[in-house]
């Protein structure tokens, strides 16, 4: 420390050179024969441990197993005897019960009872319910609308209703059902029904329903079952026809224009349009644009023919006429008047009505049939225009 130097400590060896580590101890074993470790098992040992002890327990279950069968087949047999004994006794107290039969006829009794059962008398009753027999009601609503304007302004119209009705039945005479007039919209302001086929029917718990019990033979055409009026609020108005007049010299031109209301859900099919001819117009000078009208001399007018009209369609016709001269006329020195030609249109609706009323059939109480309604609806138009 006085030259200023570091010394190192040497190390303790005084732990492994002590006679009393571990090492050294179990080094003095080995050498003196004191440590022996057991020998490891071989492979062939192992094997034939493990075979001697799968073979007794092999043995050890097919003795128990063959104990278990041998109990097992002496309870089904013993089962088998009992089973024997009852059925015995079962057979013998039936054939006792209703009279010698073959064993045939017993297993044939039995497997009949499960599609039929009995009644108190003893007969059989088949459990499968028969099908109901089916009757086919077709329906047709018919609605016819008049109107009359007059200066294009309306002034009258009515809406009238049909119900013809055609049943399809396997019975000569049919079956009675239920029809049901529903008028939820109060347009209806008065019914009859046909009392050849139709009955009213008391049933306060339908509101707004007008109820009928009808019997109706089944027949090849329709026939008219009830028929109403609706309330004169109802107005619809599918078509429109306007006309404008106009002289020329000593000739007269009409323009005509109808118009489908786009409002309509279905078409107007088979639309015929009247004009009618006043005297003082030579009606066999006609000349249409387009062309198409028909002069019909004895009638005094024009036809024209339109096979189909959609919702909110519209189109012109156009008629030109000669005039008769005044001398003729014997109005030599006064002013010619307009002349008017009211026209008349009729067309159909197919699939649509005009009112809200609703049919509908239901099964009679007394009858246990299966009902089918197939509906057809429509309306016929017929519109009246005047000038003045």
């Amino acid at each position: 420390m006085a030259n200023g130097s570091v010394q190192t400590p040497e190390p303790d060896n005084s732990s492994s050179s002590s006679p009393s580590s571990p090492v050294r101890i179990l080094a003095s074993l080995r050498r003196n024969n004191q440590l022996r470790l057991p020998p490891s098992p071989s492979a062939s040992s192992i094997s034939h441990a493990s075979s001697g002890t799968l073979r007794s327990k092999e043995e050890s279950l097919s003795a128990n197993g063959s104990a278990a069968l041998s109990d097992s087949a002496n309870a089904n047999a013993s089962l088998s005897k009992q089973i024997e004994l009852v059925s015995a006794k079962v057979q013998s107290t039936y054939i006792q019960s209703s009279g010698p039969k073959q064993s045939s006829s017993v297993v044939s009794d039995i497997h009949s009872s499960s599609s039929t059962s009995n009644r108190a008398d003893g007969n059989a009753i088949p459990t499968s319910i028969p099908p109901r027999p089916k009757q086919v009601v077709n329906i047709g609503l018919n609605e016819d609308l008049s109107c009359s304007y007059r200066a294009s302004k309306l002034s009258s119209m009515a809406i009238e209703g049909i119900v013809q009705i055609q049943v399809k039945s396997p019975r000569e005479e049919g079956y009675p059902f239920i029809v049901r007039v529903k008028d939820s919209a109060h347009q209806i302001k008065s019914i009859l029904e046909n009392k050849i086929y139709a009955e009213p029917l008391d049933e306060p718990h339908k509101k707004d329903v007008r109820s009928y019990n009808v019997s109706i033979p089944p027949k090849e055409t329709f026939v008219s079952v009830f028929k109403y009026k609706c309330n004169s609020d109802l107005r619809p108005v599918p078509i429109r026809v306007q006309t404008r007049v106009r002289m020329v010299g000593d000739s007269c031109r009409v323009a005509l224009q109808i118009s489908s209301n786009p409002s309509n859900v279905t078409h107007l099919t088979d639309l015929n349009i009247f004009m009618e001819v006043p005297p003082v117009v030579k009606g066999e000078t006609l000349v249409t644009s387009p062309a198409g009208g028909v002069w019909n001399e004895n009638q005094r007018h024009v036809l024209w023919c339109v096979s189909r009209l959609a919702s909110g369609e519209k189109f012109q016709l156009q008629a030109q006429f000669d005039l008769i001269s005044q001398e003729e006329e014997g109005t030599i020195g006064e002013e010619r008047e307009k002349p008017h030609f009211p026209v008349f249109a009729r067309c159909n609706g197919t699939s649509e009505q005009l009112s809200n009323v609703e049919i509908t059939i239901a099964e009679a109480k007394s009858s246990s049939i299966s009902l089918a309604m197939r509906a057809a609806r429509r309306f016929r138009v017929s519109h009246r225009e005047q000038s003045v």
